[in-house]
């Protein structure tokens, strides 16, 4: 029962800072940003995705931040196929 209160109590305190009022179409952006990088696209979006459970729901699902990978990842393709729903993929075999 404590453990689940001091879940609570840290859901609330993360849900009331103040990047956590930008709407959700705003940290997408800016997440996308952040994850840039192909080759390091896939651990970004991993972390961003660990850091409160808001932040989760948003990168979990927005299949725009899915459908763009590298190859440099492989065991994380199906991860990418998984989240990009029905979008196209962009598939970047070779960075130039």
């Amino acid at each position: 029962i404590l453990e689940r209160e001091i879940v609570k109590l840290r859901r609330a305190q993360n849900d009331s800072l103040p990047v956590n009022a930008l709407p959700q179409n705003v940290l997408t952006n800016i997440f996308s940003l952040a994850a840039d990088d192909i080759e390091d696209k896939t651990l970004r979006l991993i972390a961003l995705s660990q850091v409160c459970s808001s932040w989760r729901a948003i990168v979990v699902d927005r299949p725009s931040l899915w459908n763009t990978f590298g190859l440099v990842h492989p065991e994380a393709t199906q991860l990418h196929l998984d989240r990009s729903g029905s979008l196209s993929l962009h598939v970047v075999i070779d960075k130039p």
